[in-house]
């Protein structure tokens, strides 16, 4: 008898779902997650990752902090790195969003993308510390159309102190190879902890109202922090939205209202020559021909002029000795910004912007001569002219000969070239022009990198090469004197001698020039000197450069002239006058001279401070202006930028209803 069949009393399984119904079920599933320790590590590597961005601020800080003698505070620091911090919050909401689909290959091409941003921050920081003021594309603009003649400064860029006790260079390395580990292991986090798993944003609305508010409120925040020195507060990539929505703008109206208050606005010649008789050399006979020596980077500490200063320059001195002499102060400490003052006796444009280059017809000492006494006119330069469209600067003036000295197998850089050729061939050109003349000759002197015979290639370029450099310069004058009294063009010629600018060297945390405007920096020699002695005056004067056409006007017996300028002539001047600077980097300093006291103003960040130049002369000793006295300073320093940046606006105009 067979066994009954076993009858299975388990449970049935469960009907299983349709094809169709399954496949909805699983798209609906949610990604798989990675742990929340895998989570949290690939979180904080992103920020790690856009953490990198804040590095070049910090740097910029660790520099003024021990050059420019700024000495920020935990509390300052937050407010100068609150933009850099909120472009680090914006990136690393970006990285995170975008790591939920990135591939290993693509975050490879965020990366270099990230990298290239923290380089340009890291430029940005190089600008802030060099010229204090940010990188923007006027100056990127600026260097891209000089950059060939700016190679020589490539040493000053990279191999100077940059922050952190490290060199520019070595800044570069270190934040490059800490950026390399970020980006390293954010990767690793990503891709390898999580073993393909994706981070996820936070789903719940309340995580992403708290990252928007907080992004909001740093944004807000950087809106309403003040302009600090050197605009150390603003970030790249972010200040100009930040600065749009200040809403910072000025109207044509207010700017030609202010400007109406300037108390030295340009007046014709004739009426300058004619506002007194003359008090100084009323006897000295006028002179016919006129050559001008502008000295590259001569500041006045260095060369020794005064009775009781030892001397670099001993040619300088004799000549000092026979002729009339002056402390003079530049307008704005930068070669093409001198030539324009030199010639034409009024302030350049306060800024990188080349307007004096632009004018069809620039008034000038060239004009004037030219038409007054039919005089030959001429620039003749070691100095490369292209440079900054210089040459552009000198046609308008009036220059009808411009001449570059031949190139040297040896000597010079990509600033210019040989002095020595320059004044072998100066003489030969001057005896066979037409006479009058009106020459200027501009030389590389004691320019950066400051070279000189025998100069190792390794050697500092600190003071002491300066000196070094300044000492042949003197040498190769006194040969250059005596080559044009052997061709016989000395006689009957009013010969000015002139530094363009003077030279920092850290004295006040600045170095070379165009940034600041101590006296090291402003303050250069003024002779005015004749073979036969006719000028020879012992005191000292102060003078400026806007002075020199309208005291060679007066010294060629010239009174009749339209030329618009703002100097006066140093044989006329009853006291001193008040004396206005700028830096080449607009917005980064403003000074004003009256009598013995120098008023220094930074407009990033609004500092104001007074030094005594009688009992200071080394301006290590700022004193605060009552707030009576701020307001009156200040009120005449934007009068005077408003003033000049009108001057310049309407100049095209000048020239359209001209021609």
């Amino acid at each position: 008898m067979e066994p009954a069949p076993r009858v299975d009393d388990s449970p049935l399984p469960e009907a299983t779902a349709a094809p169709e119904e399954a496949g909805v079920e699983a798209s609906q599933a949610p990604p798989e997650q990675a742990p929340t320790g895998v989570r949290a590590a690939q979180l904080l590597s992103v920020v790690l990752l856009a953490g990198t961005l804040v590095l070049p601020k910090l740097t910029v800080l660790s520099f003024v902090n021990e050059r420019l003698f700024m000495h920020t505070g935990p509390g300052t620091v937050l407010l100068l790195t609150l933009q850099d911090a909120l472009l680090v919050g914006l990136v690393a909401c970006g990285l995170w969003a975008l790591a939920r689909r990135a591939s290993l290959r693509s975050w490879a091409l965020v990366g270099l993308g990230l990298g290239a941003l923290l380089a340009l921050l890291l430029i940005d920081a190089r600008a802030r510390e060099l010229w204090l003021r940010p990188l923007d594309l006027g100056l990127v603009r600026y260097f891209w159309a000089n950059l060939d003649d700016l190679q020589s400064g490539n040493r000053l860029f990279f191999t100077h102190q940059a922050g952190w006790g490290l060199t520019f260079r070595k800044i570069l390395v270190v934040v490059g190879a800490l950026y390399a580990v970020a980006w390293g292991a954010s990767a690793l986090a990503l891709f390898g902890l999580a073993r393909g798993a994706p981070p996820r944003a936070p789903s719940g609305r309340r995580g992403r109202v708290l990252v928007g508010a907080a992004l909001t409120v740093a944004f807000v925040g950087a809106c309403c922090v003040g302009r600090q020195r050197y605009r150390l507060e603003e970030n790249l990539v972010l200040g100009p939205a930040v600065g749009f929505v200040r809403g910072l703008f000025t109207s044509r109206a207010a700017l030609l209202e202010l400007a109406a208050r300037h108390d030295q606005p340009a007046r014709p010649l004739r009426e300058v020559l004619g506002a007194g008789e003359r008090r100084l050399l009323v006897d000295a006979p006028p002179l016919r021909n006129v050559l001008i020596l502008v000295q590259e980077s001569l500041r006045w500490d260095s060369v020794g002029l005064e009775p009781d200063q030892p001397s670099l320059t001993p040619t300088l001195r004799e000549l000092a000795g026979g002729g009339l002499t002056a402390r003079c102060y530049v307008c704005l400490p930068h070669s093409s910004k001198a030539y324009y003052a030199i010639l034409t006796g009024r302030h350049p444009f306060p800024g990188i912007e080349m307007h004096e280059s632009l004018a069809a017809r620039s008034p000038s000492l060239f004009w004037l001569t030219r038409e007054q006494r039919g005089a030959h006119t001429s620039v003749l330069s070691s100095a490369y002219l292209a440079f900054e469209n210089t040459e552009g600067l000198l046609e308008a003036a009036g220059a009808e000969l411009l001449q570059e000295s031949p190139p040297a197998p040896e000597g010079g850089n990509s600033f210019g070239k040989s002095d020595a050729l320059l004044y072998a061939m100066v003489p030969e050109v001057l005896r066979q022009a037409p006479r009058p003349f009106t020459c200027c000759v501009i030389n590389l002197g004691a320019h950066y990198p400051y070279d000189y015979p025998g100069k190792a290639s390794d050697a500092d370029d600190g003071l002491s090469a300066y000196e070094a450099a300044v000492r042949e310069s003197d040498r190769l004058l006194a040969s250059f004197m005596r080559r044009l009294d052997e061709a016989g063009v000395l006689e009957d010629t009013l010969v000015v001698l002139v530094g363009d600018h003077g030279e920092s060297f850290g004295e006040h945390g600045a170095f070379v020039h165009n940034t600041s405007l101590y006296d090291e920096e402003v303050t250069v020699p003024l002779i005015f000197w004749t073979q036969d002695g006719r000028l020879k005056h012992d005191e000292v004067l102060r003078a400026q450069q806007i002075d020199i056409l309208p005291t060679v006007a007066d010294l060629l017996g010239i009174e009749d002239g339209a030329q618009p300028v703002q100097g006066r002539s140093l044989l006329r001047a009853r006291g001193p006058a008040p004396i206005y600077l700028t830096t080449f980097f607009e917005g980064v300093g403003q000074a004003l001279v009256e009598g013995s006291t120098k008023y220094y103003h930074e407009p990033d960040g609004g500092l104001l401070v007074a030094y005594d130049l009688e009992r200071d002369p080394e301006e290590q000793v700022p004193r605060t202006p009552t707030p009576a006295e701020r307001e009156r300073v200040l009120a005449r320093l934007r009068a005077f930028a408003a003033y000049q940046r009108v001057a310049f606006e309407d100049a095209p105009r000048q020239d359209q209803a001209a021609r």
